[in-house]
């Protein structure tokens, strides 16, 4: 055990001068390892940040700054999708996630948000196809269900949309999931279960 101030001293110093030489290899290597460039990465989480705190056209902003830097990071433009999505622009928001599932196929949530997209734009066969898919990669994501729900109900298709508003309901409760499924059971002339609701 190092008992002598000086020794400890010494020790922090000769750590401080190893972590400044090691640091370069250090990032090297990281950047080795994750094919995303550094620069393309912090756009990105600046994109995220902005995104949480609704300022969507910042976000927007930074994305594309990510996007240029680095075109094939699904991050960049899994942000700008969602600040599309949040600013209504369903068509641009689609083209993000098309990409996103271009080079992340596995990533279940932006299946979730592409199909949510379509459902604003009535495209509700789309929704459904890929709720489908999200549920397949995550069969525990409520949102998919609630959206897949949500077109179903829309083509009047309610055992369908009950069986879903149900399952989400299962997963996370939710004000907006129990409503969904009241006006789905009233469509159905099933007032006590809506009024349950």
């Amino acid at each position: 055990m190092i008992k002598s101030p000086n020794k400890i001293l010494k020790l922090l110093v000769v750590t401080g001068i190893l972590f400044f030489i090691a640091q370069p290899y250090v990032g090297a290597a990281y950047a080795a390892d994750d094919p995303v460039s550094a620069p393309a990465k912090e756009w990105a989480d600046k994109a995220y940040t902005a995104n949480a705190s609704g300022k969507y056209d910042e976000a927007i902003l930074y994305a594309d700054k990510a996007i240029r830097i680095n075109s094939d990071y699904a991050g960049a433009y899994n942000a700008r999708g969602y600040a599309r999505y949040q600013k209504k622009l369903y068509k641009q928001t689609i083209e993000d996630f098309d990409i996103v599932i271009n080079l992340k196929p596995d990533f279940h949530q932006a299946y979730t948000n592409r199909g949510a997209a379509k459902f604003y734009l009535g495209l509700y066969d789309g929704c459904i196809e890929d709720q489908t898919i999200a549920i397949k990669l995550y069969p525990d994501y409520g949102n998919a269900y609630f959206f897949r729900g949500k077109a179903y109900h829309e083509k009047k298709l309610y055992d369908q949309a009950i069986a879903d508003y149900s399952r989400a309901l299962e997963i996370e409760p939710h004000a907006s999931r129990y409503n969904r499924r009241a006006d789905a059971y009233l469509a159905k002339g099933e007032h006590d279960l809506a009024v349950k609701d």
